[in-house]
């Protein structure tokens, strides 16, 4: 009931604040998934939002639905639940009377929706995280820029920019409107390598937009091991065990090491898989539901397989073990390979967590981690976002 509800209230909102609404610069538009402030709202867009508050820039923040998720609606937020039924609805209509045909679909999707709407949905400048609904608003407005957000990890074998050659996708390359911005120029150079020339002038390093805290090391004592753990629905079946197996094989070689541990699942976990047994079978680990900003002060060392947490923790000088990078899960691990991270390589965790009993070692390793970070997250800059859209 409250999903028809929710369609109902924003039909009601596109009409008022889009349709018959004075014309905007930009329009934010990202799921709902991202809402993971404690004010609902998506911290990867707040700071964009207020340097455009801040400089008079209009703009519409559109929120898509995600009926799968835990995360609230973001109050500030025009629901886009009757944008995202429609665009679906054309989608799949398209499928069904023209075949699987990706980039004629989404040019279709996009330009029937432009039409319904009175090209009322053309903005100068679209600005989306995660690429949602990147390729429709490209159809929307053939003048317009359209630019995602980075919000995770990115490397070159990243099946939906890269090919198996890893390089660009030769629809994505063919479309010069498409830009990104990146947090810091590692990632950048990451991205880019190889491509270029046809990316120049189309990825821009804005920065980390989320604003940093810092978290003094202090004595170990008491503090746990973090399991970020990454199931979620992209993975399929197999890939969920092996994660899964890969998990039991770490908390394997904790037992007797005198540790709590705590398990913390993606924010897009929708009981992909139960890890009931796991919970089990190792009494010293134990689910929680705590923020990430919330664990920082307890934690000491954080376990992934290759979650961009990595790089959240090193922030804060908290240390990360990879687990298992041979496994088909891991990609080789892109943190060693893409990312070039300084520490453990070729240590088990038992032997890891031994080394950081010492508190010396511990802040050694720490200091470490800070420096590795600011190659890949630089300081927000505003002015460098301003201009893009201006």
């Amino acid at each position: 009931m409250k999903k028809y509800k929710d369609i109902l209230v924003s039909f009601w909102q596109l009409i008022s604040r889009v349709i018959f609404a004075r014309r905007v610069r930009v329009l934010f538009y990202y799921p709902q998934h991202f809402n993971r402030s404690a004010q609902a709202t998506n911290p990867f867009f707040d700071r964009l939002l207020k340097a455009c508050r801040d400089n008079s820039i209009s703009y519409h923040l559109i929120e898509e639905p995600d009926w799968g998720t835990d995360k609230p609606r973001n109050p500030l937020a025009i629901k886009g639940d009757t944008l995202f039924v429609l665009i679906t609805i054309l989608r799949k209509l398209y499928g069904f009377v023209f075949g699987d045909d990706t980039v004629r679909r989404e040019h279709f999707t996009g330009r029937t929706i432009s039409i319904l709407f009175g090209g009322r949905l053309k903005y100068p400048y679209y600005i989306t995280i995660s690429g949602s609904m990147l390729t429709v608003f490209l159809s929307m407005n053939k003048r317009a820029v359209v630019y995602d957000m980075q919000h995770g990890v990115l490397y070159k074998q990243h099946p939906t920019f890269f090919d198996e050659h890893e390089h660009l996708r030769t629809y994505i390359a063919e479309q010069p409107r498409w830009h990104w911005l990146f947090w810091g120029k590692g990632y950048e150079k990451c991205f880019s390598r190889g491509d270029e020339p046809v990316l120049h002038g189309r990825t821009h390093v804005v920065g980390y937009p989320i604003a940093e805290t810092s978290v003094p090391i202090e004595s170990l004592h008491d503090r746990v091991v973090l399991f970020s753990l990454q199931f979620t629905n992209d993975w399929q079946p197999d890939q969920l065990q092996e994660a899964k197996q890969v998990t039991d094989d770490a908390l394997s070689q904790l037992v007797g090491k005198n540790v709590r541990v705590l398990l913390k699942h993606h924010p897009r976990f929708n009981d992909s898989i139960s890890i009931d047994d796991l919970i089990e079978k190792y009494p010293f680990a134990e689910l929680t539901t705590l923020s990430s900003q919330q664990l920082i002060p307890t934690t000491f060392l954080q376990v992934t397989i290759n979650s961009t947490t990595a790089f959240e923790y090193a922030a804060k000088g908290i240390v990360s073990f990879f687990i298992d990078p041979s496994s088909r899960i891991a990609r080789g691990n892109l943190f060693y390979q893409e990312y070039h991270y300084p520490l453990y390589s070729g240590m088990s965790l038992g032997d890891v967590v031994e080394r950081l009993r010492n508190d010396d070692l511990y802040k050694k390793d720490s200091e470490i981690v800070r420096v590795w970070y600011r190659d890949y997250y630089d300081e927000f800059n505003e002015q460098a976002f301003l201009e893009l859209i201006s």
